[in-house]
């Protein structure tokens, strides 16, 4: 289909097990009509396949979901919805190139869910109100050269949950106006080579087990610039930066009150009024904390009231 507009109550466009290579979109509009929070634009189920170029999907409850082992390819448009906008999940995948827009009025941007389910985006600017991509479950994302913005009060510019959870970001990716720039949690686990993040509070947290691997990035944040949040199974969470500079404007580069936690640092730096923080509400359990510093500069008074392992 080439031009034209689709008003649907429920579903714009739907496919059911349909791999034709005429599955075809192109400068089409797709809106329920209704509340930006119904029905969906787009849904693809078991192992279809559909390539959309310069579609707009507005006024929807999730602007595009593929199901079940389905593909979808897209290029440039615009795409906004109240929940999830742009979903892979049970092991499909999402590649989006030419600056697509991508907005969540609720919920994510971009939402991986399930082991082999990927979504990768090169170019565009993805927002969301909760976080501006979301791994769970085992889902993947992939982003390359986008700008990603969040606007919640507790907002994170990417999250990773659950084990086989993954966010990777590349080139000149930028998050702002997010609280978090990255969160990791529950054996999730965040990469980063180059970008710059611009948090409101902290630049990254993880918690029980989640990990972030940072590389080439330039990172501010008003509060915190690592912080370690309470783990329910007392697993070590991780973060490594290598060529890596925070800021931290008025707070503490390192906050490791409640959990057991690691940093190594390679050739970085952190810059803060507090260095590291930890408190006496840790100390009664035997939790650890170690710091792991090659060729790196750390600025800023130490307070700790519990056991602090320091390799510099």
């Amino acid at each position: 289909m080439i031009g034209g507009t689709i008003t649907a109550s429920a579903t714009g466009v739907g496919f059911v097990n349909s791999k034709s290579t005429e599955n075809k979109l192109e400068n089409v509009i797709i809106s329920t009509g209704k509340d930006k929070n119904s029905g969906n634009g787009i849904r693809l189920e078991k192992e279809s396949r559909l390539t959309l170029k310069n579609v707009k999907v507005t006024q929807t409850g999730n602007s595009v979901i593929a199901n079940n082992r389905s593909n979808i390819t897209i290029s440039g448009g615009s795409f906004d919805s109240s929940y999830a906008t742009i979903c892979a999940q049970n092991g499909s995948s999402i590649t989006l190139t030419d600056n697509a827009q991508i907005t969540s009025y609720d919920e994510a941007g971009l939402y991986a869910k399930d082991s082999k389910s990927i979504v990768t985006v090169t170019g565009g600017t993805v927002q969301g109100k909760t976080t501006a991509l979301s791994a769970q479950n085992g889902g993947r994302i992939k982003a390359t050269n986008v700008t990603l913005i969040t606007a919640d009060s507790n907002g994170s510019g990417a999250e990773s949950q659950d084990v086989g959870s993954l966010v990777e970001l590349y080139g000149d990716t930028t998050i702002k106006n997010a609280e978090i720039g990255l969160s990791s949690e529950n054996d999730g686990m965040i990469k980063m080579i180059g970008g710059t993040v611009i948090a409101e509070n902290s630049a990254f947290v993880v918690n029980n087990n989640g990990h972030i691997d940072v590389t080439d990035v330039s990172a501010t944040a008003e509060d915190r610039a690592i912080a370690f949040e309470k783990s329910k199974n007392n697993k070590t969470s991780e973060i490594n930066l290598t060529n890596t500079k925070l800021h931290i404007k008025n707070g503490t580069g390192i906050n490791a009150n409640e959990s057991i936690g690691k940093v190594n640092l390679k050739n970085s730096e952190i810059r803060a009024n507090v260095l590291l923080v930890t408190e006496a509400s840790t100390k009664k359990n035997d939790f650890t904390f170690t710091l792991n510093a090659d060729h790196s500069i750390l600025d800023g008074k130490v307070s700790t009231e519990k056991k602090i392992q320091n390799n510099l």
